[in-house]
């Protein structure tokens, strides 16, 4: 049965002085997936490493539903072969003189299945991931993703509690890793087992994630459903990290209920506050936009500019636009839309999109 994942006031340091991780705490929920997200260096390697038992923590807590992985408190650090746990790495790590079964079956054998356990279990994985006919096949003659598949395999022949995976789909090109994304969504919904997965590749975690969890230098900077990350950021990090943004600094703000107006070189803008704290920059997405001909008509947001570029991208056209105080300011609007280069628009930004954000 799948298992909640609760990490608490986790720190990993080194030689006692650099904190890889530095007071991490977050529920991962059972049944679903939750995703570690942020830049290399950021720790959410070392957390997921630490709660795998392949890192010892400096302090904090680790559980599996109720079971006690690790407790700086109490003294307990359970071995990770005893985690109930299945992972799954950036390399496969599959043996190349091993068929794709016997690549499969080798973890189930260590763990003393009998044979025909093995062979029952080998089968299922493989049906589960659609290989069961290449179960005779080596991995030298696989592609990419069945390799990725077989890894999968052999991460939930055992049905773990557990599953961890680092990276998965960053060998794999662009086209077979969005392919596999789905892929594993799907796994993962027929098998109900709790995944932790860790990325730096924003669109994975927003195609995947129940919850995400965005990590900067060993904290975390913000968690929450994709929904929330992507249109309420708490900060710059956030907002810059994940997605495409306009930031407009702040120079001063007040407080209206729901609302802040902020004192910007655009002029006075109205924003929502969707966080606490000291109003520092006022953020909005590009698709968020709306950009006009014609003269300013009394609605809140709205600023003279000058389209300074027009990026065709298919499906969509960037508008680059220069405002006042340097402000360039991107919008993605529909290809029929008339501005060009040089052409004097009307931008509004609409307050319910205008997010105020922490510095």
């Amino acid at each position: 049965m799948a298992k909640p994942i609760a990490v608490e006031n986790l720190v990993k340091s080194y030689d006692g002085v650099i904190q890889a991780v530095a007071g991490v705490s977050f529920r991962a929920e059972a049944g679903t997936i939750t995703t570690l997200l942020g830049p290399s260096g950021c720790g959410k390697t070392t957390t997921l490493r630490c709660i795998a038992g392949l890192e010892t923590p400096s302090m904090g807590e680790i559980r599996f539903g109720d079971r006690v992985m690790f407790s700086s408190g109490q003294g307990t650090d359970v071995p990770t072969e005893q985690r109930g746990i299945g992972m799954m790495f950036q390399n496969y790590a599959l043996w190349p003189h091993m068929t794709v079964a016997q690549n499969v079956a080798f973890g189930l054998r260590l763990r003393k299945f009998s044979a025909g356990e093995v062979e029952a279990l080998v089968r299922g994985a493989l049906d589960l991931v659609r290989l069961a006919e290449r179960a005779d096949a080596y991995p030298g003659q696989m592609s990419g993703g069945q390799q990725q598949r077989v890894a999968l395999a052999r991460a939930l022949a055992y049905d773990p509690e557990v599953l961890l995976l680092d990276e998965p789909l960053a060998n794999l090109d662009a086209k077979l890793r969005e392919e596999m994304r789905y892929e594993l969504a799907e796994v993962q919904a027929r098998t109900g087992v709790t995944v932790l997965y860790v990325t730096h590749d924003q669109s994975e975690a927003m195609t995947l994630s129940s919850k995400i969890i965005v990590m900067q230098d060993g904290h975390i900077a913000h968690q929450g459903s994709p929904q929330d990350i992507y249109e309420r950021p708490k900060n710059r990090f956030v907002a810059e990290f994940v997605g495409v943004s306009n930031l407009i600094e702040v120079e001063a703000a007040t407080d209206e209920g729901e609302r802040v107006l902020g004192k910007t070189a655009l002029g006075t803008l109205a924003a929502l506050r969707s966080q606490a704290g000291a109003v520092r920059f006022f953020m909005i997405r590009p698709e968020d936009v709306e950009v006009a001909s014609g003269r300013l008509n009394g609605r809140p947001n709205q600023i003279h500019a000058r389209i300074a570029e027009r990026i065709y991208l298919g499906d969509t056209v960037v508008l680059l636009a220069d405002a006042a105080g340097g402000h360039r300011i991107r919008a993605h609007v529909r290809r029929e839309h008339p501005a060009t280069p040089g052409t004097e628009v009307i931008l509004r930004l609409p307050p319910q999109h205008l997010v105020a954000l922490e510095g």
